[in-house]
């Protein structure tokens, strides 16, 4: 099935180059044209938009993580970190907690400080449009947070709390000391404040 994959200019160009050799065709713009470019081409040639991470169908495959957590510990944590972008990953595992029961477990996303999209929302109570730094995590650096994920973590989480780029290198190094190699999205929780 052909796929067309809009990404902002702030992409790393290995990300791009990794969609392409799957058979997508690569579409970059920058931030603040992203949602109009999506927009156009889905008009423009009647395509199917699938979104990143403000997808409900999305979200709920992301409850499977939340689900494999519950199941793996022997009885409720006090706190769950998660690592959050536009939401979707946060939305669906602290859906799957609050569901499973996990009331007074806290749930917090991490974000680059750099990119604090869905802190910022959840501090104003709304998106809005969010100042975007570079960032070494850039798969959590997305130009807004999304909406069903924002609704969803304004009623299940506890918080966003921030990373700067330099506590995320730390936190990778640590982790690679013990023996595991994690990119820097995916190691910005581990760089999580006390919460």
């Amino acid at each position: 099935m052909p796929a067309v994959v809009c990404m902002p200019e702030s992409a790393p160009e290995d990300r791009r180059e990794t969609i392409k050799s799957f058979g997508a065709k690569v579409l970059v713009c920058s931030r603040s044209e992203l949602m109009d470019t999506v927009n156009n081409h889905v008009k423009n040639h009647n395509s199917l938009f699938l979104h990143s991470f403000d997808d409900i169908q999305l979200i709920k495959g992301h409850a499977s993580a939340g689900l494999e957590l519950v199941e793996q510990l022997p009885k409720e944590p006090d706190i769950i970190v998660v690592c959050c972008g536009g939401g979707g990953f946060i939305a669906g595992v602290s859906l799957a907690v609050r569901l499973y029961g996990w009331t007074s477990t806290k749930i917090y996303g991490v974000e680059p400080d750099a990119a604090p999209t869905m802190y910022e929302a959840i501090k104003n109570g709304r998106i809005l449009e969010t100042k975007v730094r570079d960032t070494i995590a850039a798969g959590l650096a997305p130009p807004f947070a999304g909406e069903i994920c924002f609704n969803i973590v304004k009623e299940h989480a506890n918080g966003i709390l921030l990373v700067t780029d330099d506590e995320i290198i730390r936190s990778m190094a640590l982790l690679y000391k013990i023996g595991l190699v994690a990119e820097p999205s995916g190691a910005a929780s581990f760089a999580a404040p006390e919460a």
